[in-house]
């Protein structure tokens, strides 16, 4: 994750090519910004747990399956197991958020998410299951 100095953003560069494991559509260096003001204390709460870390270290060191049961738990402590019974709903909710409250369009959405095909973006985009 990297600061942009001249956005004041942070951003996520997800399947780093030195890692040398691609995405499942094998491709490297996607980046996902975190441009909403609500969602910067992520970028915050990550330069904190690097303090902790040696430079090579990653920055959550667990599996798949681990993280899963982490954030089920989370979401229970939360009161929130009903809506977050699992993390594939995170890649789901973030393109029917920005979606249904008209934070980027179609086209930014499915740029943002590295998505190749509109079939891909209507099958994760469904702004009318966002709950307020």
């Amino acid at each position: 994750p990297v600061q942009g100095s001249m956005y004041n953003m942070y951003s996520l560069n997800l399947h780093p090519q030195e890692a040398g494991i691609a995405s499942k559509v094998c491709e490297f260096d996607e980046t996902a910004v975190i441009d909403q003001e609500q969602f910067q204390v992520l970028g915050v709460a990550r330069r904190r747990l690097k303090r902790y870390k040696r430079p090579d270290d990653l920055l959550v060191d667990c599996s798949q399956a681990e993280f899963s049961k982490d954030f089920v738990a989370a979401a229970r402590l939360e009161g929130l197991s009903v809506l977050a019974s699992h993390t594939y709903q995170l890649r789901h909710s973030g393109p029917s958020h920005d979606r249904a409250l008209k934070l980027r369009s179609m086209t930014e959405i499915k740029l943002r998410c590295t998505w190749k095909s509109a079939t891909s973006l209507r099958r994760y985009q469904k702004e009318g299951r966002v709950s307020g």
